[in-house]
């Protein structure tokens, strides 16, 4: 019997003009980047348990809105150090004629280099909000025909350190691969899968696609604490999957890039 758990495995893929099922993080990666440009792109992920909508402010401006379990655009920057701060937007019976949000805890201050991209993730609670940065070009790089990609994200302070494995036919993963270990704020390298097409498929120009099963074990254990449905993701997608604190996956979307 498996164990209850306050985690889930929430995710998202972007494919052609719509969002594929339960979405958080994402991109499809179809862009071309220049490692030698003078900005960074930056974009915020909200995964503060519990919490209403958040502004997210670099310095003193607002780049940023996301609801529980949202993604938000890329945003190019100056680089530098840039500080952090959150506010929340308050439900209308509880502003002010001129107050729409409250500042929360969590303002950090980052030194942002040009030519990268950053996701920034907001976890924990409204009273103990913190974040951490996922850094590097993965997300907005160009994903191939046939290819589909990979990456995952722990941000549940109420989870263990776990063990990431996945299951997928149709690339030829038949049974459970280990993918990696995943402790608090940790990221997995990117997993490039090869799609393939059954044998019974007689439309070679369709887009392929293939059914993932992602499972959590307790780390060095055999304890399974979360198996997800099939998911299904198209070819030439790259989609980030965050371990998050909650009781169920969040029926939202991903923001367009």
């Amino acid at each position: 019997m498996l164990r209850t758990v306050a985690s889930v495995l929430v995710t998202s893929a972007r494919t052609a003009g719509a969002v594929a099922l339960t979405a958080v993080l994402t991109v499809c990666g179809n862009h071309s980047l220049d490692p030698n440009e003078t900005a960074f792109h930056v974009r915020s992920l909200n995964l503060v348990k519990e919490s209403p909508t958040l502004e997210i402010d670099v310095d003193d401006t607002t780049l940023f809105t996301a609801g529980y379990g949202r993604a938000t655009r890329f945003t190019a920057g100056d680089p530098g150090q840039h500080t952090l701060s959150f506010s929340a937007i308050l439900p209308p019976d509880l502003r002010d004629d001129d107050e729409t949000a409250t500042r929360v805890s969590g303002a950090s201050a980052y030194t942002f280099l040009a030519g990268t991209e950053y996701t920034v993730v907001a976890y924990g609670t409204m009273d103990d909000l913190r974040t951490f940065i996922i850094e590097g070009l993965d997300q907005r790089e160009h994903v191939e025909d046939d290819k589909l990609v990979l990456q995952f994200t722990h941000a549940s302070p109420d989870t263990p350190a776990v063990d990431v494995y996945v299951t997928a036919v149709k690339a030829g993963i038949t049974s459970r691969y280990y993918v990696d270990t995943l402790s608090l704020t940790e990221t997995s390298d990117p997993l490039e899968l090869s799609l393939i097409r059954s044998e019974d498929d007689s439309a070679e120009n369709s887009a392929l696609s293939a059914d993932v099963v992602i499972e959590l074990m307790v780390a060095d254990t055999n304890e399974l604490l979360y198996r997800s449905d099939a998911i299904t993701f198209a070819e030439r997608n790259r989609v980030m999957m965050a371990i998050a604190s909650n009781l169920e996956l969040l029926p939202v979307s991903d923001a367009a890039l």
